[in-house]
């Protein structure tokens, strides 16, 4: 029997809210902030959310079966775009499935004091996207996110705490 997650992304089966991943790329960045269960949908983790502990968690071989699949990618690729898209960045085009993630001034001037404040849960959300494309192969991905994040982290050391930037670090294994 196929996962749910599997059927998420693979087939766009709609998840536990109704929700297609086809829908959640429409989502406008009032409702990335305000509805919380779809990021645990879009990018899944092998261990249980604490946050929202009923979530769905991949097994080996939900990973085995999204991993390098061309379709999963190209959909993961279109969530990373939508999330970088809320937090004020750039994703740069994939060539041999390498991508660039910038800080676009203008739209971070506009979107950063949404999620640059202390404790903020957009945090976590950011630890499990980049926990989570390692997961499903896309490791460079994960790099160039946590690159901008090193970025952001540097410019707002007294907001953004040492913790939160560990846990970024350690989701892709620095």
């Amino acid at each position: 029997m196929t996962s749910p997650l599997v059927n998420f992304h693979k087939h766009d089966k709609p998840n536990d809210d109704r929700l297609t991943l086809e829908r959640i790329h429409t989502f406008d960045f009032q409702d990335l902030e305000d509805i919380h269960t779809y990021i645990q949908w879009i990018f899944p983790l092998d261990e249980p959310s604490r946050a929202i502990p009923w979530s769905p968690v991949l097994t080996q071989d939900d990973i085995n079966e999204l991993r390098g699949d061309v379709q999963v990618q190209a959909r993961l690729y279109k969530s990373l775009c939508l999330m970088c898209r809320f937090y004020g960045f750039n994703v740069l085009g994939i060539d041999n499935d390498r991508i660039e993630i910038k800080i676009d001034m203008d739209e971070f001037q506009e979107r950063y004091a949404n999620w640059i404040s202390p404790y903020n849960h957009n945090y976590l959300r950011l630890t499990r996207i980049l926990k989570s494309l390692r997961l499903l192969g896309c490791e460079d991905w994960a790099d160039q996110l946590y690159n901008v994040l090193e970025q952001v982290y540097n410019l707002y050391p007294k907001i953004i705490s040492k913790t939160t930037f560990e846990f970024w670090q350690n989701a892709v294994g620095k």
